[in-house]
C-alpha cells in the first residue's frame, strides 16, 4: 500500500491591511479636514454623552481626546476621504459601528456616501473590504466585493497608490471563486502599477506554486527583497518559497526557508508543519524530528487538521499504528467528514487499518475518500489502488482488478497498480475464473 501525505498548506492568502490616506491628494491637505475637526470638537461633548449610553460591551465611555483620536485613527486606517463627505459627522456612526463590529451599519453608511458622491472611489473600496472580510466567502458576498472593488478601480487614477491594493484584493477574491486567470491578471496589474508593493508578488507566487515552482521562487524572492529579509512581514514569503523548493525536491533549501520564516514569525504554525514534512524527506533528520514540528504546529494551532494528519503519517512510519489512527481520527473530526479536504485522511486511516488486516473497515474508508475526491479526480488514484489491495487481500480479485484499472486510468504511469493488477489476474486465473 502507498501512503498519502496531506498536501502541505501554504500560508493563507490574506487581504492586506486597508490603505493609508493618499496624503498627496487626500484630505490632510484640504481645508475640509480643519472644518470637520472643528465641528467634531464642538460636538464632542454631545457625542461623549451618546457614547456613554451605548449598551454594547465592546464600547467603553471615553474622554473627548480618546474619541477624537479614535475617529482620526479610523479615518487614517481606512483611507476615508473626509473632504468628499457632505456631513463629516457621519464618520462617527461608522467609527462606532466599527467598534461594535457592526458591518451592516457600516455598509449602510457607505451606501449613503455613494449617493452623495458616486465618483468617489473610497466608499466603494471600503465596501469591497467589508464584503470580503473573513477566512471564507459566500458566493454572493464575493460577487458584491468584486463589484465594489471594480467600481473603486474605475474611479481611481493609475497614480493613486491605493489602486494596486484594490487590484490585489480583487485578485484574492477571484481565487476564492476559482477564477485563477482573472486573479493572475489583477496581481500582474498591481505589480505593474506599484513595483515595490510586495503583496501581489506573494499572492501570485502562491497561485502558481503547484505548476510553476521555478517562477514561484522568483516571485517569492522578489517579495522578500521588497519586505527586507529581517522584516516579519516576509515570513509568509519565506514559507511559500520553501514550499516551492520542496516541490522541486530541494529539501535542504526548503528547510532553510522554513527556518527563516519561523525566526521572523515564531507563531507561524504552517511553517512548522511544512518544515516537519520536509524533514521527513531529508536523510539528516529523524521521524521524531518530523513529529516534533507537527507537535509545535498543533500547539500553536490546536484545530490544525493538516498537522494531525501529517503527524499520523509520521507515527505510521514509526509503526505506531494506534497513534496514527488516533491522529487520523482527529484530523477527520476537524475537517468534517463531508469536507473534501478530509479525503487524504480517510485514505491514510484506511491504510493503517489495513496493516491490522481490518480490510472491510479499511475499504469503507477508501470508499469515503473516493466519494470526497470524485471518481474522475486524479487525486483519487491512491484510494482506488489501496481499495484494490484490500479487496485482493479478501480474495475479491475481480473487484480488485477493476480498482487497479481505475487507478491506472487516473494515473497512467502508476507502476504499483499495474504490477498488482497482474498479480490479481494470475490469482483469478488460478481460481479458474
Amino acid at each position: 500500500m502507498t501512503i498519502r501525505y496531506r498536501k502541505i498548506r501554504r500560508s493563507r492568502k490574506k487581504l492586506p491591511k486597508p490603505p493609508e490616506c493618499n496624503y498627496e491628494k487626500g484630505w490632510l491637505k484640504n481645508n475640509g479636514l480643519n472644518v470637520a475637526l472643528t465641528i467634531i470638537a464642538l460636538m464632542v461633548s454631545v457625542v461623549a454623552i451618546i457614547f456613554s449610553c451605548e449598551s454594547s460591551e465592546r464600547i467603553q465611555r471615553v474622554t473627548d481626546a480618546d474619541l477624537f483620536m479614535g475617529i482620526k485613527e479610523y479615518a487614517d486606517r481606512m483611507g476615508l476621504d473626509i473632504s468628499k463627505i457632505e456631513d463629516p459627522l457621519d464618520l462617527y456612526d461608522i467609527y462606532i459601528a466599527d467598534l461594535r463590529g457592526d458591518k451592516e451599519q457600516i455598509k449602510a453608511s457607505l451606501q449613503e456616501y455613494i449617493k452623495q458622491d458616486p465618483e468617489c472611489a473610497y466608499p466603494y473600496w471600503l465596501l469591497g473590504k467589508y464584503y470580503s472580510d473573513g477566512d471564507s466567502l459566500i458566493p454572493d458576498s464575493a460577487v458584491a466585493a468584486i463589484h465594489y472593488y471594480t467600481k473603486a478601480i474605475n474611479n481611481m487614477e493609475d497614480s493613486n497608490k491605493d489602486k494596486p491594493i484594490a487590484y490585489n484584493n480583487r485578485g484574492i477574491i477571484f481565487i476564492d471563486l476559482n477564477k485563477d486567470s482573472l486573479a493572475i491578471d489583477d496581481f500582474k496589474k498591481a505589480m505593474e502599477l506599484r513595483p515595490k508593493y510586495a503583496e501581489p508578488f506573494t499572492n501570485l507566487a502562491v497561485l502558481i506554486l503547484d505548476y510553476n515552482a521555478d517562477s514561484s521562487i522568483v516571485l517569492s524572492t522578489k517579495a522578500i527583497s521588497i519586505y527586507g529579509v529581517n522584516n516579519p512581514e516576509a515570513a509568509n514569503a519565506f514559507n511559500n518559497r520553501g514550499y516551492a523548493k520542496y516541490g522541486l525536491e530541494d529539501y535542504k533549501g526548503a528547510i532553510e526557508d522554513y527556518d527563516k520564516a519561523i525566526r521572523l514569525k515564531p507563531d507561524l504554525a504552517e511553517a512548522f508543519l511544512n518544515r516537519g514534512v520536509a524533514k521527513g524527506k531529508s536523510d539528516k533528520y529523524s521521524i521524531e524530528d518530523e513529529i516534533a514540528d507537527c507537535d509545535e504546529a498543533i500547539r500553536l494551532k490546536p484545530d490544525y487538521a493538516d498537522a494531525f494528519n501529517n503527524r499520523g503519517i509520521a507515527k505510521r512510519n514509526l509503526e505506531d499504528y494506534k497513534g496514527a489512527i488516533e491522529n487520523y481520527d482527529k484530523a477527520i473530526d476537524l475537517y468534517g467528514e463531508d469536507n473534501p479536504d478530509a479525503a487524504d485522511a480517510f485514505v491514510n486511516r484506511g491504510i493503517a487499518k489495513g496493516v491490522h488486516e481490518d480490510y472491510k473497515v479499511a475499504i469503507e474508508d477508501f470508499d469515503r475518500a473516493i466519494e470526497l475526491y470524485g471518481e474522475n479526480n486524479p487525486e483519487a488514484a491512491e484510494a482506488f489502488y489501496n481499495r484494490g489491495v484490500a479487496k485482493a487481500k479478501l480474495g475479491k480479485y475481480e473487484e480488485a482488478i477493476e480498482d487497479f484499472e481505475k487507478a491506472i486510468r487516473l494515473k497512467p504511469d502508476y507502476a504499483d497498480a499495474k504490477h498488482n493488477r497482474e498479480i490479481a489476474r494470475k490469482k483469478l486465473k488460478e481460481q479458474g475464473k
